[in-house]
C-alpha cells in the first residue's frame, strides 16, 4: 500500500514538473514575442500568482512615427507653408477632408510638428501632426452662381377682363 502511494506521489510530482516547465516556456515565449513585436502590452512576473499584463502608453514621438507609416503622408522635414491646402489622412472622422493650413507649431527635435488646419467642409480649426497630412491642390473655384434672368410673364390663356356681369 505504501509503495503504491509513493508511486502515485512520484507520478504526480513528475506531471507537476512537466506542467511547470511548459508554463515557464510559454511565459518566456510570450515575453520575447511582446518585446520583439513592439507591443504596448508587457507581461510582468514569473510565478502564476505574480503574472500581470501592463500597458505602456505611447509617447508623442512613437505616435508620430506610427502616423508617418501612413502611405502618402508628409515627412517631418517636408516643407509646408501657411495657406497650403492639405488632405487629412488621420483616423476618422477627419480622414479624407481637405483644409487649408492656418498655423504651424514648432516641435522639439525628432518630433513631428503640429499643424492647425481649417477644415473646408465644416470650417472648424483642428490640429494634426504633420505626418497625418498630405499636400493637395486647392479645390476649384466654383463658378459664380448667376441669377437667372426674369422671364416675361406668360400671357394668360383666357382673358376675362371683357366679360360683363
Amino acid at each position: 500500500m505504501e509503495a503504491l502511494q509513493r508511486q502515485m506521489q512520484a507520478e504526480l510530482k513528475a506531471r507537476v514538473e512537466v506542467k511547470e516547465r511548459q508554463f515557464q516556456d510559454a511565459v518566456l515565449r510570450l515575453k520575447t514575442e511582446a518585446q520583439k513585436g513592439g507591443s504596448r502590452l508587457r507581461i510582468v512576473g514569473d510565478a502564476l500568482e505574480d503574472l500581470r499584463v501592463e500597458f505602456k502608453a505611447p509617447t508623442d514621438q512613437e505616435r508620430a512615427e506610427e502616423k508617418s507609416s501612413i502611405p502618402g503622408t508628409m515627412g517631418i522635414r517636408d516643407p509646408l507653408n501657411v495657406g497650403d491646402w492639405v488632405v487629412v489622412l488621420a483616423d476618422p472622422p477627419w480622414h479624407g477632408l481637405k483644409g487649408q493650413v492656418e498655423k504651424l507649431h514648432l516641435a522639439a527635435s525628432g518630433r513631428a510638428p503640429q499643424v492647425s488646419v481649417r477644415i473646408g467642409a465644416t470650417g472648424k480649426l483642428k490640429e494634426f501632426y504633420k505626418t497625418e497630412l498630405k499636400r493637395t491642390q486647392a479645390p476649384p473655384q466654383s463658378a459664380r452662381k448667376l441669377k437667372k434672368p426674369k422671364q416675361e410673364a406668360a400671357a394668360p390663356t383666357r382673358n376675362y377682363s371683357n366679360m360683363m356681369f
